[in-house]
């Protein structure tokens, strides 16, 4: 199994037994340095957001700390590995957004992470980053690639919508929107 794959396991398995009740972004970094990161959803409080973090770092081990991330913006994150992979889960940075109650329970979360796996693992070589987010009840994947070949590749057998800017779109085989976006370096 590739890294994305493995990565998806693994994120997968850790929601499950740190039971995550809350929305998140979970981004699959697949480069030279693979991690993932969990970042709270800026829809939540400020203190929903930090039990996020507090759950996800138990079973990492880790101790949660402040990180200055920009002037006034602080975060509270924890790191640790699990299966060789580098986890960073997060608070959202900015003010938090009016508060949306979640719409999908955490095991929506990881039983989607699960379906998308065959197609994940079926595009894994040309992807930089693959980020899951909750929104509005259901979920979406945006891929990271290099080149618009690769973001084709990323799309080839899906059901195609239509493209919006540089971005191209399309539906995974679970029904959910995936798009591409081309990485400008």
């Amino acid at each position: 199994m590739g890294v994305l794959g493995q990565q998806l396991l693994c994120i997968a398995a850790l929601l499950e037994e740190a039971d995550v009740t809350a929305p998140l972004v979970i981004t699959c970094h697949c480069e030279d340095d693979p991690a993932i990161e969990v970042l709270a959803s800026d829809r939540l409080s400020l203190a929903d957001q930090r039990t996020v973090v507090d759950r996800i770092a138990i079973p990492l081990g880790a101790i949660p700390s402040v990180k200055r991330l920009f002037r006034n913006e602080y975060a509270v994150f924890c790191e640790g590995h699990r299966d060789g992979l580098l986890i960073i889960a997060s608070t959202h940075a900015g003010t938090p957004r009016p508060a949306v109650p979640p719409t999908t329970a955490p095991s929506d979360t990881v039983a989607f992470l699960r379906s998308i796996l065959p197609w994940a693992q079926s595009v894994a070589p040309v992807v930089e980053s693959l980020a899951v987010r909750e929104v509005s009840g259901s979920h979406t994947v945006t891929v990271m690639v290099a080149s618009a070949q690769h973001a084709e590749a990323a799309l080839a057998g899906l059901v195609p919508e239509a493209p919006r800017g540089r971005s191209q779109r399309a539906l995974l085989p679970t029904g959910h929107p995936v798009t591409t976006r081309v990485l400008t370096r």
